[in-house]
């Protein structure tokens, strides 16, 4: 099977995810989900299943600053170890189509080339783009962006990740 590249639009803004880099993702049907004190892009989400099944979500589109926004529960929840905490997961939505890596191929550029970022987006998230017919495809490295993204003036997730649970406001 040829390798893929998932791609997501949020307001306006394409971004691509290799979903190689994760385990598979899944959706957030029949998950109570509840935002977080510590940032309004960090929610946590709960399945009523034996075992139960919880954690932390990182909304993409809030982490940038693309507003108003949604949880829906066809939305794909992608997990990421984070360093000191474990599993994270970061919320997409509104996925709207699979490109091969091969239609991509020599379409990747350097993100210095942007002359458009969402509002929040810092420079340093987004390494490099797609360009293909006409868009840029925004490639969301999951390290990276974690590490880019400020809760509020207090650091990166990666500051908080061996207390987050507490900060989140769940028991620990």
């Amino acid at each position: 099977m040829d390798a893929q590249i998932l791609i997501f639009r949020l307001q306006g803004y394409d971004f691509a995810l290799d979903p190689a880099a994760f385990p598979p993702p899944f959706a957030l049907d029949g998950a109570v989900l509840d935002p977080t004190p510590l940032d309004r892009a960090l929610w946590h989400y709960q399945f009523q299943q034996d075992p139960p099944k919880q954690g932390l979500l990182l909304h993409v589109g809030l982490m940038l600053g693309l507003e108003p926004f949604a949880l829906h529960e066809e939305g794909l929840l992608f997990q990421q170890m984070l360093p000191g905490y474990g599993p994270l997961g970061l919320y997409l939505e509104n996925y709207i189509q699979v490109l091969s890596k091969a239609v991509l191929a020599g379409k990747l550029r350097e993100a210095g080339e942007l002359s458009r970022l969402p509002p929040k987006m810092p420079t340093t998230a987004i390494r490099y783009y797609y360009k293909h017919r006409g868009r840029a495809l925004l490639l969301l490295e999951p390290e990276r962006l974690l590490t880019s993204y400020q809760i509020g003036e207090k650091g990166s997730i990666f500051d908080f990740a061996p207390r987050l649970n507490e900060l989140a406001g769940l028991a620990v």
